[in-house]
C-alpha cells in the first residue's frame, strides 16, 4: 500500500511515519509511505493509494477535504475514519486564542521568541511569505491584498515562495 501523509510544518511527521511503518510490519504488510507539507500534496495526491491529511488525522474528513481530493486525485481514494470507541495514546487540545505572535531570530528556525519575550527593539531585515505551509495560492492572494498599493521598506528583503511549481504558475497568471 502507498500512503501519503500530508502535514503542516509543525507536525511531527517522522514519528507518525515510523509508527505507521512499524504497524504495517507487525501486520506483515508492505507499506510505502511519504510525508509532505500541506501545499506540496497538490502535486502528489493522485499517485497514492491513501492520502492522510494532517487535520483529518485528528478529525473526521470534512467536505473541504473531499472536494480537494476530488479535484487533485487521479485515482480513487478511500476515507478512513476512527471507530467511535477508538482509544488514543495521547490527545492534545490547544486554545489558539492563547498563542502569541512569534518571531524567528538568526540563525535557526527554532531560535524564536514570542512578542511578550522581546524586550529590545528588533530590526526586521527580511520577511518571508509562503514556503510550505503558507505558500498556497490563497495565502499568496491574502499577502498580495495586504501589500497592494504599499512598498516594502528600504533595507528589508521580502521573499515570496509559492509552495509548488503549480502554485507559482497560478500566481503568475
Amino acid at each position: 500500500m502507498r500512503v501519503l501523509v500530508v502535514c503542516n510544518a509543525g507536525m511531527s511527521s517522522s514519528i507518525l511515519v515510523k509508527k505507521m511503518k512499524d504497524y504495517a510490519a507487525s501486520q506483515g504488510e508492505e507499506l510505502m509511505i511519504k510525508a509532505v507539507c500541506s501545499a506540496a500534496a497538490e502535486d502528489e495526491a493522485g499517485e497514492w493509494d491513501v492520502c492522510l491529511v494532517g487535520p483529518q488525522l485528528m478529525h473526521a474528513v470534512d467536505e473541504i477535504a473531499e472536494v480537494y481530493m476530488k479535484e487533485h486525485s487521479k485515482r480513487p481514494y478511500k476515507v478512513y475514519e476512527a471507530d467511535e470507541d477508538a482509544v488514543y495514546d495521547e490527545e492534545y487540545t490547544i486554545d489558539l486564542s492563547t498563542l502569541e505572535p512569534t518571531i524567528a531570530f538568526p540563525h535557526l528556525p527554532e531560535n524564536t521568541k514570542t512578542i511578550s519575550e522581546i524586550q529590545e527593539d528588533v530590526m526586521v531585515d527580511q520577511a518571508v511569505i509562503g514556503s510550505c505551509t503558507n505558500g498556497r495560492i490563497d495565502d499568496l492572494r491574502t499577502a498580495a491584498e495586504i501589500l497592494k498599493g504599499r512598498k516594502v521598506k528600504k533595507g528589508v528583503r521580502c521573499i515570496v515562495i509559492p509552495a509548488t511549481q503549480a502554485i507559482y504558475l497560478q500566481a503568475m497568471e
